[in-house]
């Protein structure tokens, strides 16, 4: 029984690990694709015309 026990204690040591594990590489990889959405969105914004400009009228 107590060997059972330890056996237990381990499996979840080690589940707790791998949690603990992938819950770093989750942050990592929410940050890379935070970063190459912004990314993107600003190659987008630079290759299209600024909407947010005023137009400038052409006057004699």
């Amino acid at each position: 029984m107590r060997k059972e026990l330890n056996l237990l204690e381990e499996k979840i040591t080690q589940l707790v690990q791998l949690n603990a594990r992938l819950r770093v590489e989750n942050h990592h990889l929410r940050q890379e694709l935070a970063e190459a959405l912004n990314h993107t969105h600003a190659e987008q914004q630079d290759s299209s015309p600024h909407s947010d400009s005023t137009p400038q009228e052409n006057t004699p």
